[in-house]
């Protein structure tokens, strides 16, 4: 959401040539967690709002929040996969790149690898027609880009992790692109 207003805002102050420059813009917004939350206490509703972008911090990164729509959540036990996709709603025949964190239930217990991250329509029996590269960014968070959902629709994405002692188990969680 924050994104969108971010494209929408640059798109009329400075008119279409400033989407080049929302990237940077993005990236802004998404370290914008790491230092805002303290300053967003007391201050004004949109640094709050900012703040919300993305996750805050590990122990809320893996839980379920109404106003984030943008949180996608796969669960099983012992583990959850939190999936944040760069855009929302996620945009239609575009590249888009997600940021991912894996969420143990308990603390101290050893987290599995992210290996793999796809996409694909169960109800027309077709995935994406790209790979996504998986960039680790170190205890549990990841970055994937190279994704693109090329319809709308209800979209799956799978997850591929790699267990401590060798085992690999994978997790889905649905997304309706509209």
């Amino acid at each position: 959401m924050v994104h969108t207003a971010v494209n929408l805002a640059l798109n009329v102050v400075a008119g279409p040539a400033a989407w080049v420059d929302v990237r940077a813009v993005s990236i802004a917004l998404m370290l914008s967690y790491v230092w805002l939350p303290a300053a967003a206490q007391g201050s004004s509703a949109a640094a709050a709002s900012t703040v919300q972008a993305g996750p805050r911090s590990m122990a809320t990164a893996c839980r379920a929040d109404p106003a984030r729509p943008d949180l996608l959540l796969a669960t099983t036990p012992g583990l959850t996969l939190a999936i944040v996709p760069e855009r929302w709603p996620i945009p239609v025949g575009r590249h888009f790149s997600v940021e991912l964190t894996v969420c143990a239930d308990r603390p101290g217990v050893a987290l599995p690898t992210l290996i793999g991250l796809d996409g694909d329509m169960p109800l027309h029996r077709h995935g994406m027609n790209y790979r996504a590269s998986i960039e680790p960014l170190g205890a549990g968070l990841y970055r994937a880009r190279g994704l693109m959902f090329h319809m709308p629709g209800r979209w799956r994405f799978t997850a591929e992790l790699a267990e401590p002692a060798g085992a690999t188990r994978r997790l889905t969680v649905g997304v309706d692109v509209p």
